[in-house]
Protein backbone atom coordinates (compact mmCIF):
# COMPACT_ATOMS: atom_id res chain seq x y z
CA UNK A 1 0.00 0.00 0.00
CA UNK A 2 1.29 3.47 -1.19
CA UNK A 3 1.88 6.17 1.39
CA UNK A 4 -0.73 9.39 1.85
CA UNK A 5 0.68 12.22 1.53
CA UNK A 6 -0.76 15.24 4.07
CA UNK A 7 -1.73 18.40 2.74
CA UNK A 8 1.18 20.26 4.08
CA UNK A 9 3.13 17.41 1.86
CA UNK A 10 0.85 17.99 -0.88
CA UNK A 11 0.64 21.97 -0.79
CA UNK A 12 4.80 21.80 -0.43
CA UNK A 13 4.79 19.89 -3.67
CA UNK A 14 2.73 21.74 -5.73
CA UNK A 15 4.94 24.83 -4.68
CA UNK A 16 8.46 22.94 -5.56
CA UNK A 17 6.78 22.25 -8.87
CA UNK A 18 5.78 25.46 -9.53
CA UNK A 19 8.88 27.43 -8.79
CA UNK A 20 10.93 24.50 -10.88
CA UNK A 21 12.33 22.94 -8.14
CA UNK A 22 11.05 19.10 -8.69
CA UNK A 23 10.57 18.72 -12.51
CA UNK A 24 7.21 17.63 -13.95
CA UNK A 25 9.58 14.96 -16.50
CA UNK A 26 9.82 11.48 -15.87
CA UNK A 27 12.47 10.71 -13.44
CA UNK A 28 15.30 8.74 -14.88
CA UNK A 29 17.40 7.34 -12.14
CA UNK A 30 20.88 7.40 -14.30
CA UNK A 31 21.40 10.99 -13.29
CA UNK A 32 20.09 13.86 -11.62
CA UNK A 33 17.22 16.07 -12.14
CA UNK A 34 17.89 19.31 -13.77
CA UNK A 35 15.10 22.14 -13.36
CA UNK A 36 14.12 24.06 -16.49
CA UNK A 37 15.55 27.42 -17.03
CA UNK A 38 13.18 30.18 -16.35
CA UNK A 39 11.51 31.86 -19.11
CA UNK A 40 12.59 35.23 -20.59
CA UNK A 41 10.60 38.29 -22.39
CA UNK A 42 11.71 38.44 -25.97
CA UNK A 43 11.99 41.76 -27.59
CA UNK A 44 10.75 41.36 -31.27
CA UNK A 45 12.59 44.07 -33.12
CA UNK A 46 16.01 43.65 -31.10
CA UNK A 47 18.33 44.69 -33.97
CA UNK A 48 21.01 41.70 -34.45
CA UNK A 49 24.21 41.56 -36.93
CA UNK A 50 25.45 38.16 -38.18
CA UNK A 51 28.47 39.88 -38.46
CA UNK A 52 30.62 42.53 -39.91
CA UNK A 53 30.09 41.38 -43.64
CA UNK A 54 26.13 41.24 -43.06
CA UNK A 55 23.24 43.32 -43.18
CA UNK A 56 21.34 44.92 -40.13
CA UNK A 57 17.99 42.25 -39.81
CA UNK A 58 15.23 43.14 -37.38
CA UNK A 59 13.63 39.38 -36.72
CA UNK A 60 10.34 39.18 -37.66
CA UNK A 61 10.23 41.90 -39.62
CA UNK A 62 9.86 39.03 -42.75
CA UNK A 63 6.74 37.89 -40.99
CA UNK A 64 5.52 41.54 -40.48
CA UNK A 65 6.22 42.17 -44.73
CA UNK A 66 4.58 38.70 -46.28
CA UNK A 67 1.83 39.56 -44.19
CA UNK A 68 1.16 42.97 -45.61
CA UNK A 69 1.88 41.79 -49.21
CA UNK A 70 -1.59 38.87 -48.16
CA UNK A 71 -3.70 41.73 -46.65
CA UNK A 72 -2.61 44.16 -49.20
CA UNK A 73 -3.34 42.17 -52.20
CA UNK A 74 -6.59 41.10 -50.75
CA UNK A 75 -7.39 44.91 -50.19
CA UNK A 76 -6.51 45.49 -53.68
CA UNK A 77 -8.71 42.41 -55.25
CA UNK A 78 -11.78 43.81 -53.08
CA UNK A 79 -11.52 47.34 -54.05
CA UNK A 80 -10.69 47.12 -57.77
CA UNK A 81 -13.10 43.89 -58.49
CA UNK A 82 -9.53 42.27 -59.72
CA UNK A 83 -7.25 39.55 -59.15
CA UNK A 84 -4.26 40.80 -57.29
CA UNK A 85 -1.07 38.60 -56.06
CA UNK A 86 1.82 40.85 -54.56
CA UNK A 87 5.11 39.12 -53.76
CA UNK A 88 7.98 40.02 -51.67
CA UNK A 89 11.13 40.34 -53.86
CA UNK A 90 14.14 41.33 -51.19
CA UNK A 91 14.78 42.92 -48.35
CA UNK A 92 17.36 45.36 -48.82
CA UNK A 93 18.65 48.09 -46.72
CA UNK A 94 20.55 51.67 -47.65
CA UNK A 95 20.80 55.12 -46.96
CA UNK A 96 17.80 57.24 -47.17
CA UNK A 97 19.26 60.06 -49.73
CA UNK A 98 21.02 56.85 -51.62
CA UNK A 99 17.26 55.31 -51.71
CA UNK A 100 15.36 58.53 -52.84
CA UNK A 101 17.85 59.25 -55.64
CA UNK A 102 17.72 55.69 -56.87
CA UNK A 103 13.74 56.62 -57.86
CA UNK A 104 14.76 59.20 -60.21
CA UNK A 105 12.01 60.94 -59.07
CA UNK A 106 9.33 59.23 -60.78
CA UNK A 107 5.94 58.16 -59.44
CA UNK A 108 4.35 58.93 -56.15
CA UNK A 109 5.59 58.40 -52.60
CA UNK A 110 3.23 58.48 -49.84
CA UNK A 111 4.05 58.87 -46.37
CA UNK A 112 2.94 57.33 -43.26
CA UNK A 113 3.05 58.20 -39.80
CA UNK A 114 3.33 55.09 -37.26
CA UNK A 115 2.58 55.92 -33.33
CA UNK A 116 3.79 54.99 -31.08
CA UNK A 117 6.96 54.07 -33.28
CA UNK A 118 9.35 56.57 -33.81
CA UNK A 119 10.00 56.74 -37.37
CA UNK A 120 7.40 56.41 -40.05
CA UNK A 121 6.93 54.80 -43.25
CA UNK A 122 7.28 55.29 -47.13
CA UNK A 123 5.77 53.28 -49.82
CA UNK A 124 6.75 54.11 -53.40
CA UNK A 125 4.00 53.59 -56.66
CA UNK A 126 6.41 53.19 -59.17
CA UNK A 127 5.50 55.06 -63.01
CA UNK A 128 4.19 51.50 -64.14
CA UNK A 129 2.42 50.79 -61.32
CA UNK A 130 0.77 54.30 -60.39
CA UNK A 131 -0.42 54.76 -64.97
CA UNK A 132 -1.81 51.18 -64.46
CA UNK A 133 -3.69 51.80 -61.30
CA UNK A 134 -5.05 54.29 -62.67
CA UNK A 135 -6.23 53.20 -65.78
CA UNK A 136 -7.85 50.40 -63.80
CA UNK A 137 -9.81 52.49 -61.25
CA UNK A 138 -10.71 55.34 -64.22
CA UNK A 139 -12.64 52.09 -65.95
CA UNK A 140 -10.15 50.39 -68.28
CA UNK A 141 -11.26 47.00 -69.37
CA UNK A 142 -7.72 45.66 -68.76
CA UNK A 143 -4.36 46.23 -70.46
CA UNK A 144 -2.62 44.01 -72.52
CA UNK A 145 0.95 45.45 -71.23
CA UNK A 146 1.66 48.01 -68.58
CA UNK A 147 1.32 51.51 -68.60
CA UNK A 148 4.18 53.46 -68.49
CA UNK A 149 4.39 57.05 -69.60
CA UNK A 150 7.32 59.57 -68.80
CA UNK A 151 5.57 62.17 -67.39
CA UNK A 152 5.37 62.88 -63.65
CA UNK A 153 1.87 62.32 -61.90
CA UNK A 154 -0.40 65.22 -62.02
CA UNK A 155 -2.30 66.75 -58.45
CA UNK A 156 -5.07 64.74 -59.92
CA UNK A 157 -3.66 61.61 -60.35
CA UNK A 158 -2.29 61.55 -57.35
CA UNK A 159 -5.82 62.32 -55.44
CA UNK A 160 -7.06 59.79 -57.32
CA UNK A 161 -4.14 57.15 -55.93
CA UNK A 162 -4.53 58.74 -52.53
CA UNK A 163 -7.73 56.27 -51.96
CA UNK A 164 -5.49 53.29 -52.60
CA UNK A 165 -2.67 54.65 -50.57
CA UNK A 166 -4.89 55.44 -47.77
CA UNK A 167 -6.37 51.56 -47.66
CA UNK A 168 -2.65 50.80 -46.87
CA UNK A 169 -3.02 52.46 -43.26
CA UNK A 170 -5.15 49.54 -42.70
CA UNK A 171 -3.20 46.89 -44.28
CA UNK A 172 0.03 48.36 -42.32
CA UNK A 173 -2.02 48.09 -39.15
CA UNK A 174 -2.89 44.75 -39.26
CA UNK A 175 0.57 43.35 -40.30
CA UNK A 176 2.35 45.22 -37.45
CA UNK A 177 -0.70 43.94 -35.10
CA UNK A 178 1.29 40.44 -34.51
CA UNK A 179 4.24 42.51 -33.01
CA UNK A 180 2.24 45.51 -31.47
CA UNK A 181 -0.55 47.17 -32.08
CA UNK A 182 0.05 50.56 -33.93
CA UNK A 183 -2.19 53.81 -35.17
CA UNK A 184 -1.07 54.69 -38.84
CA UNK A 185 -1.97 57.48 -40.67
CA UNK A 186 -1.50 59.23 -44.47
CA UNK A 187 0.71 62.15 -44.04
CA UNK A 188 1.17 63.04 -47.38
CA UNK A 189 1.18 61.71 -51.14
CA UNK A 190 4.53 63.46 -52.80
CA UNK A 191 5.59 63.26 -56.61
CA UNK A 192 8.61 65.55 -56.11
CA UNK A 193 11.03 63.15 -53.89
CA UNK A 194 13.52 65.88 -52.77
CA UNK A 195 10.49 67.08 -50.43
CA UNK A 196 10.11 63.90 -48.64
CA UNK A 197 12.85 64.24 -46.51
CA UNK A 198 11.28 67.32 -45.52
CA UNK A 199 7.92 66.20 -44.52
Amino acid sequence: MEPILTREEISELLSAVKDGRISTDSIDDSGPIIPPKPAQDLDLFEIFTGGEDSDVRIPNLDLVLDNFAKVTAITLTSSMQRTFGVTRVEISSSNFQECLSSLRNEGAMAIYNMDPLKYGSLIHFDNVLAFTMLEMMLGSSGLAEPLELNRNLTAIEINVLKNTMTKSCDDLKRSFSIITPIEVSLKKVENNFRLVSIV
